[in-house]
């Protein structure tokens, strides 16, 4: 019996704490792994041509750069933007993916293996995107923690506008300063 069958066993038994997490992370690894697989065969055409393209590109060829990106865009744009759902964070995950491809071509041990291992990439970086945005999503603060407190900025301004009130105050002939101290410091309008 197959792993995929044996998840969907305890799924459907109720077995295990995580049965159905299980089978839903494995069905998500099995599609991504197809998808790969069908990309690649897609993609690559003939092997030999596609190793050539990619002993060009690691000796700095521009050509060969390009057309590996032109084989690979749509399949990898494809995949992130059904990853991510957001068009603009797809084409920035794809395009890193793209730039770690070509800047880490030196260390693919086997060419023919370029699309896997650029979807892998790819696939990184639309986990590493959607752990950033995640991390960015801020939930507004609870009202308790709201406060109406004065800021020290707001202390230091208050602070001086209280020191040049005074001063004014003080300038007032005394037959003006008592009235209107009485009125704004006591409360008293007569």
């Amino acid at each position: 019996m197959g792993r995929g069958t044996r998840l969907a066993k305890q799924a459907l038994k109720g077995d295990g704490k995580n049965s159905c997490l299980d089978l839903l992370e494995w069905c998500v690894y099995r599609a991504e792994t197809a998808m790969f697989t069908v990309a690649t065969r897609e993609m690559t055409g003939d092997t030999n041509e596609l190793v050539a393209l990619v002993e060009l590109a690691r000796s700095g060829n521009q050509d060969a750069c390009a057309t590996l990106l032109g084989r690979y865009r749509r399949v990898a744009l494809a995949y992130a933007i059904a990853r991510l759902r957001d068009p603009d964070a797809a084409e920035d995950a794809a395009q890193e993916a793209f730039i770690k491809a070509l800047n880490g071509l030196s260390g693919l041990r086997k060419a023919e293996r370029f699309g896997p291992w650029l979807m892998q990439l790819v696939r990184h970086q639309c986990e590493d995107a959607a752990r950033r945005r995640k991390v960015r999503q801020a939930e507004p603060l609870d009202e308790r923690w709201e406060t109406n407190l004065p800021t020290p900025e707001g202390l230091a301004l208050d602070a001086d506008c209280r020191l040049r009130l005074r001063s004014a105050i003080g300038s007032l002939p005394e037959g003006i300063r008592v009235p209107v101290l009485l009125f704004y410091a006591s409360g008293l309008s007569y």
